[in-house]
């Protein structure tokens, strides 16, 4: 049993080789191979490797290896990329070995299980071998072009080496190991591994044919699918922590209860840019930025967006070139003012604490946007506040209503979602998984201002909802947790998350989103502490139970409507391009250091989306209309060339 366990876990080893060279030379065979890579790979290290970690070292000391393995090599790829590939094979290849050896002990144990007539022995030598095959298409694609074909084989045989002595001595050999130094090095190897995987310098997707981009995209679901659907003893999709939900359990319902604010953003997205007066930009644009901030948080305020719906407007207010101030104000106010989750925390949190949480709002909305304004300084240029005489787009007249709706629909479903669809879905994923694998009782021992800094820093890297942090709310209010902390969480989590903190990497720079994130919890544990000092805890309502809510039949239209939409959004662009859009990279390269061409197909970081700063939306909108495909196709990285459709005012470039 165990032989010919280790026979066929060798050959899943061998199907990326076999892969290759079936599809050499192949475009489409090519594309299938890689978005199945990339569907396995990112799927496998997330809900499967990642959870094995944290159950032998803890959550936390998991997920910070892995991010270390994946910042670190980003780090050094962008100070040199030579260096940055060779120490990320040199890890990978490392990491890969070791976690070789480990699934070769696994094998052992379950062909022993399955003598023993134990099904849960089989189902674990069937994971085994399916986790195989990511791994072998991983090294090929990424050690092939570099190394070629006898090295690339020489480092297979290595990993497969390791998985025969793990299988002979594995038990042996780990039990005198130290768990938690194998297993954090280890994560450190796979948080490498994801970088390298979501990361090409060689292939530009906006090049390939519809054809080989949707082959892409096809392979990739199969892989996500086969990744999620392989047996897995430990069952981490359906368990969790006690009291927690685990990822199946929360990712189904929060995309369903998501999915009505996200195509709402789109929508008011798509408006925005086809409808917005010149008049409402130039009020906007008017005064000074204490009040530039104030204006964009009223502009939000009537406005029915979440920390979802919220980043497509955004967006398209940075690239019309609104004042900094009053995008962020507008970025923060939006999510955190809104009338539901008011309501709702009036019957679960009690009127201090809802008014404690509407006041802290207000000055996190107003603080943030001058913090971030001066931050950004001359790292953007907004659109002048000068009369409308003064541009000379304005004159030309609108096209029809008809046509504008057209256009904005168009906008909505096609570039605005681009931009964000993989943000939001890899921002559900990571919510699920810290759901399903945090430990719920680690922030409760801990003292004020301790249990504040954790809530607002726990907050930052999660998408949650206003209404749907408030039951949460409650729920840590009930266990222990101090008002303050709850009032950071509060007030961080629906305003700041890995997406919105992207979009101002990239139209802001680095300075500017460190002090969004950093801000905005210094701001949430400042407010948690003046929330501790004057308002008790027995001023909440007492919460004995939450039952979960039922989905309403608009959110299961809405989620159906936008699983639709994603699909349709990976299909044109690849599975590549689609992963692409999260990735923020500098336009111009320094000395010594060549060009690399990041293809995605949304022009993200390269200075594309400049070319409208000093026009209003309107007047982008009037000037551009009658060649949407053109704006469809410049906005999905299809390349310089094609700017020089577009009229001589909106060719202002940024120095």
């Amino acid at each position: 049993m165990l032989l010919l366990a280790l026979a066929l876990s060798l050959a899943g080893l061998a199907v990326g080789p076999l892969l290759a060279a079936l599809g050499r030379g192949r475009v489409v065979a090519v594309a299938a191979m890689e978005g199945l890579t990339l569907g396995l790979l990112p799927a496998l290290l997330l809900v499967r490797h990642l959870p094995h970690v944290a159950e032998d070292i803890g959550a936390v000391p998991a997920i910070t290896a892995m991010a270390s393995g994946y910042v670190g090599l980003r780090l050094i790829e962008r100070w040199r990329h030579v260096a940055g590939e060779r120490v990320g094979r040199g890890l990978i290849l490392t990491a890969l070995a070791m976690h070789a050896f480990t699934d070769g002990a696994g094998l052992a144990l379950a062909a022993a299980a399955a003598q023993h007539g134990s099904s849960e022995g089989v189902l674990l030598g069937v994971a085994l071998l399916v986790h195989r095959m990511p791994e072998g298409l991983f090294l090929v694609t990424r050690f092939l072009p570099e190394l070629g074909w006898t090295g690339t084989v020489i480092r297979l045989g290595l990993v497969g080496l390791a998985t025969i002595v793990g299988a002979f001595a594995g038990d042996t050999a780990l039990s005198s190991v130290p768990h938690e130094l194998f297993d954090g090095f280890v994560a450190v190897g796979l948080g490498a591994m994801l970088a390298m995987a979501l990361h090409t310098h060689t292939a530009v997707p906006a090049a390939a044919s519809p054809s080989a981009r949707r082959a892409g995209a096809l392979a990739f679901l199969v892989g996500v699918v086969a990744a999620v659907s392989a047996p897995e003893p430990a069952e981490f999709l359906v368990e969790a922590h006690p009291r927690e939900l685990s990822v199946l359990q929360s990712l189904g319902p929060l995309f369903v209860a998501t999915a009505p604010s996200l195509l709402l953003g789109l929508l008011a997205a798509g408006l925005v840019h086809a409808f917005m007066p010149r008049q409402l930009t130039a009020w906007l644009r008017g005064g000074r930025p204490p009040s530039q901030a104030l204006r964009g948080m009223v502009f939000g305020f009537p406005l029915p967006l979440c920390s979802c719906g919220v980043l497509p407007v955004t967006r398209r207010l940075l690239v019309a070139g609104i004042p900094t101030a009053a995008v962020i104000a507008f970025a923060v106010g939006a999510p955190e003012l809104d009338v539901g989750s008011a309501i709702l925390s009036l019957r679960l949190l009690g009127v201090p604490l809802t008014i404690a949480r509407l006041v802290g709002s207000v000055a996190l909305a107003m603080t943030i946007a001058l913090l971030v304004a001066m931050a950004a300084g001359a790292a953007r240029t907004e659109g002048p506040p000068g009369e409308p005489g003064e541009d000379p787009v304005s004159a030309v007249p609108p096209p029809p209503a008809r046509h504008r709706l057209r256009a904005a629909l168009a906008d909505a479903v096609g570039p605005t979602l681009d931009h964000v669809a993989a943000w939001y879905v890899m921002g559900l994923v990571i919510a699920a998984i810290f759901e399903a694998t945090v430990d719920p009782d680690l922030a409760l021992g801990l003292p004020p201002p301790l249990d504040l800094i954790t809530s607002a820093l726990a907050a930052i890297p999660i998408y949650v909802c206003a209404q749907g942090a408030t039951p949460l709310a409650a729920v840590m209010l009930h266990k222990g947790l101090s008002v303050g902390a709850v009032l950071a969480f509060l007030l961080v989590g629906p305003a700041t998350n890995m997406a919105i903190l992207a979009l101002l990497r990239r139209h802001l720079g680095l300075r500017a989103a460190v002090t969004f994130a950093l801000g905005s919890a210094a701001c949430g544990v400042i407010i948690g502490l003046l929330a501790n000092a004057f308002i008790p805890a027995s001023s909440a309502p007492e919460v004995h139970a939450l039952v979960a809510r039922e989905s309403t039949v608009v959110e299961w239209v809405a989620a159906a409507v936008l699983a639709v939409l994603l699909l349709a959004s990976i299909l044109r662009l690849g599975p590549r391009g689609w992963f692409a859009t999260m990735l923020v990279e500098r336009s111009e390269p320094v000395s010594g250091e060549h060009v690399h061409v990041h293809g995605h197909g949304c022009g993200h970081g390269h200075g594309h989306e400049h070319e409208t700063t000093s026009v209003d939306a309107s007047a982008v909108l009037s000037e551009r209309a009658p060649q949407s495909a053109t704006e469809r196709r410049v906005e999905a990285g299809a390349g310089e060339a094609e700017l020089s459709e577009r009229a001589p005012a909106s060719r202002r470039r940024l120095a």
